[in-house]
């Protein structure tokens, strides 16, 4: 399964669903579109956002932004911050992404008492400051 091109991705398919593929990569609320085999057949799924799965049988992906796909840029020690801050234990998030849970104690113990960007979940490094003007209102803290 790769990341494509919007042309390289609908290049796959026949002409009339090249069509279709065309109009739904426009609309606004589709972020990402998946080309996957049934065994079959291609078919194309849309999502708005980034499932917690991907369709079995998945060959390629197109996402909008590269920011769609977070997940695979960050560290599995970030992706199990992220599950820990939705509620998820340390231990359950430590399990399911194959890590030890001291990784995650010591993850959140570095990042007690120091500011953390409302964008990418890290540590705001000595020197550097989030310009809260510049985030969407819900993101600024209170």
């Amino acid at each position: 399964m790769e990341t494509v091109p919007l042309e390289e991705f609908i290049g796959q398919f026949k002409p009339a669903m090249q069509v279709k593929l065309r109009q739904m990569a426009i609309k606004e609320d589709i972020a990402i579109l998946v080309a996957w085999n049934d065994g079959e057949k291609l078919n194309a799924m849309a999502f708005k956002e980034e499932p917690s799965q991907w369709p079995e049988g998945t060959l390629s992906i197109y996402c909008k932004s590269p920011l769609q796909m977070q997940s695979e840029r960050k560290s599995k020690t970030m992706q199990a911050l992220d599950l820990v801050n939705s509620g998820m234990s340390g231990y359950a998030a430590a399990q399911k992404l194959g890590i030890s849970s001291a990784a995650i104690s010591r993850a959140l113990s570095r990042r007690k008492a120091k500011d953390i960007c409302p964008c990418c979940n890290q540590v705001v490094r000595e020197g550097f400051k989030v310009n809260w003007s510049k985030l969407k209102k819900t993101s600024q803290k209170d």
